[in-house]
């Protein structure tokens, strides 16, 4: 008897690393199920991937690019939120943080800032993608899932909702000493390795 092959989720960044996601795609969907969370200017090149069942970003965190947003999502009722905070342990403004110290950043720097800028549009996208990503893992039931950074409200929605259904979910990152290959980063707070091995190893 075969085994089932691997179902594995992966959710796009967008432009900045496009063709990353479209090569991890493409290779994996040889062996493996694969469904693919994407911005709407990516929708295309997924879709044309064999084996690749694509679905496209119903939150506002990634969706300022290029001028596509989707509609406003509606706002959660009375006590949506705080029942999906205590399902996956993560509260609203947890899941949020990294994302708007990401945009302090760059409205510091002087960059251009047009992703989430209210409460209001914070507590949607929680409650959205919460939603959206229920009914994925409810659909292909992930064995594996693939973010790029843990600074969007879905990736960390995305890393709760896995944890509680005992689903690995991972970071790939470009490794300085990989020669253009990844390692992968498991969890919130983890141990750098890299720079661990290389302070062991100075000479």
């Amino acid at each position: 008897m075969t085994a089932a092959p691997t179902s594995i989720l992966l959710m796009t960044r967008g432009p900045r690393v496009h063709r990353f996601f479209v090569e991890m795609a493409t290779e994996l969907a040889r062996d493996h199920r694969v469904t693919v969370l994407a911005t709407p200017p990516e929708l295309g090149a997924f879709a044309g991937i064999l084996g690749v069942e694509v679905h496209g970003y119903e939150t506002l965190d990634l969706l300022s690019e290029h001028g596509v947003r989707p509609p406003r999502l509606p706002d959660p009722e009375p006590g949506e939120v705080a029942a999906i905070e205590r399902e996956l342990g993560l509260p609203v403004y947890r899941a949020a943080g990294n994302y708007l110290l990401f945009g302090r950043i760059i409205r510091e720097a002087g960059g251009r800032w047009n992703y989430l800028t209210t409460d209001s549009e914070i507590v949607a996208t929680y409650a959205g993608a919460y939603h959206q990503l229920v009914r994925i893992f409810d659909r292909v039931r992930p064995d594996v899932v693939f973010f790029e950074a843990m600074d969007l409200i879905s990736s960390f929605v995305a890393f709760a909702l896995a944890r509680r259904r005992g689903v690995f979910s991972f970071e790939p990152r470009f490794s300085p000493l990989g020669g253009g290959r990844i390692s992968l980063g498991f969890g919130v707070y983890r141990r750098n390795v890299v720079m661990e091995h290389l302070y062991r190893h100075r000479h």
